[in-house]
């Protein structure tokens, strides 16, 4: 990854306070937004005439209820340094897929969108984002400067660039997560836990003798308890179940939900749900995982592993986790790499766009207010530069805090938070390093040949995937069925095309 805006921090007045920051994350804010600018290639002077407003929508994530007080703080700040102000607007991750698509296809005045992988390869190709190259070109040089050529290719479509991804890890590992007085309590160590295996019999005991928490609930609320497991094993490519299987030396398409290994999860999940480990009620839950434990409901979850993570979901349970790591070697993909902020068509507002979310990329004011909130309030500065609550708040009683910082522009400028190591961020950057370049990085597959079909498979995979993932269905009966309609519905189209593709890029 390239950090070539530390050269432009240098030439400020406060060069070394960033510098630390970027490095070692251990300095959060200043007092005043004055002494932390980013660059100016943003525009970033005393602005004239008439400030242009941006309408957001992003998904919340962990407790946001004062966004309009920090909204109010960052246009107080960038007013008059980008001639921008912004409005967001944050919904729950339950109801967000449904608003982003009720808003794209109403053309609601919207002028940027954030988009999760599966959310961005839904609507790439099908003309709804429109390209930011000369926007960026322009007034993104800060974003630019953060990625390399190979990396932004994961969000270009035709040769054009659709989303403005931010800076965090470029691939995961995935863990098994639990909380750590409960683990304690029946001697179970996270070191011991190796194997799926492993795990059936840590919820056993869990189960048995805490029979009123959730012993195992999803991630994230409407996907399966186990996605995250599953999706370590391949780049999906597409959202319908072709892919890319890590396991393959060959770069070849695979219809991932006749794998081996997904029979094998849909089974045990079975297990699971007729044990009783993942809940009767699994399809009806609204809640994250980290917030059902933080309210003493629940046990454990799948989810990402790298090095930040565990404290993350930590600090937004407001409970001690441990984890196990059961994925094998991570791997850096253009699934991971796609996604961020995308700018629907029916905005004429590409640039004002770019000119803020830049500042997200080289500015840490601005990057500790979305996260944090606002100094004083939201959180303080400790005397070893680590960033806390104030005295008698805590996670269930903030009013702004962000569960995780990689949505919002370089996240390796933030504050660190306490209970990381303070040079979490230089360890973020080694575990990118570290991980392996899938056979597949670089391809991203256009679907507009395909996008009838692919409307048509995604309410089907919608149908079966996630009560199949959450042990509701027959593994077998209900394993069956879904992959034929996956094939009535004309997954053999999709199939054919990212093997033309796969070809392509193979020979490129």
């Amino acid at each position: 990854m390239k950090f070539k805006m530390l050269k432009k921090f240098a030439a400020m007045v406060f060069a070394i306070s960033l510098m630390t920051a970027l490095f070692t994350g251990c300095s959060g804010p200043e007092k005043t937004p004055e002494t932390v600018g980013g660059s100016n290639s943003a525009g970033e002077t005393n602005v004239s005439g008439e400030i242009e407003t941006i309408k957001i929508l992003a998904r919340e994530f962990g407790r946001q209820t004062d966004i309009s007080m920090v909204q109010q703080a960052i246009n107080d700040y960038i007013g008059g340094k980008i001639g921008v102000n912004v409005e967001f607007t944050l919904l729950d991750a339950a109801s967000y897929p449904q608003q982003v698509s009720l808003a794209l296809s109403s053309g609601e005045e919207y002028d940027a969108i954030w988009f999760n992988t599966a959310e961005f390869n839904k609507y790439a190709n099908t003309g709804a984002l429109q390209p930011l190259d000369e926007s960026v070109e322009k007034y993104g040089q800060d974003f630019l400067n953060c990625f390399t050529d190979k990396e932004l290719q994961a969000n270009r479509v035709d040769g054009q660039l659709l989303c403005m991804k931010n800076v965090c890890d470029m691939g995961s590992q995935y863990a098994f997560y639990m909380v750590k007085e409960i683990a304690d309590k029946y001697g179970i160590k996270a070191e011991d836990i190796k194997t799926v295996e492993d795990i059936t019999d840590v919820l056993k005991v869990v189960h048995e003798n805490e029979p009123e928490l959730y012993t195992i609930v999803p991630y994230v609320p409407g996907n399966g308890v186990m996605q995250p497991y599953f999706i370590s094993m391949y780049d999906q490519l597409t959202s319908v179940g072709v892919g890319y299987m890590y396991r393959d030396e060959a770069l070849e398409p695979s219809y991932v939900y006749e794998s081996e290994e997904y029979a094998q999860i849909v089974a045990l999940a079975a297990q699971w749900y007729q044990s009783g480990y993942i809940p009767k009620d699994v399809g009806t839950i609204t809640e994250r995982a980290t917030e059902l434990v933080g309210a003493g409901k629940a046990f454990s979850f799948f989810g990402t592993y790298n090095p930040a993570t565990l404290q993350q979901n930590s600090a937004s349970s407001g409970k001690e986790m441990v984890c196990s790591i059961i994925s094998g070697q991570g791997y850096k993909t253009s699934s991971f790499l796609r996604g961020g902020f995308g700018v629907p068509f029916s905005s004429g507002k590409a640039d004002a766009v770019v000119k803020f979310l830049n500042l997200t990329y080289s500015d840490p004011y601005i990057v500790n207010l979305l996260d944090y909130g606002i100094e004083g309030v939201h959180y303080v500065q400790k005397e070893d530069g680590l960033l806390d609550y104030p005295e008698g708040v805590d996670s269930g009683s903030s009013t702004y805090h962000m569960s995780i910082q990689s949505v919002w522009g370089n996240e390796f400028i933030a504050g660190v938070w306490a209970g990381n190591a303070p040079d979490i961020w230089k360890k973020l950057e080694a575990f990118n390093d570290s991980l392996v370049d899938a056979k597949s990085l670089g391809l991203v597959i256009d679907t507009s040949n395909v996008k009838t079909e692919i409307s048509a498979l995604s309410n089907v995979v919608t149908q079966y995937s996630v009560p199949l993932e959450n042990g509701e269905l027959d593994p077998e009966t209900g394993l069956k069925e879904f992959n034929e309609k996956l094939h009535a519905t004309g997954i053999e189209n999709v199939y054919n095309e990212v093997q033309k593709q796969m070809d392509a890029f193979s020979v490129n």
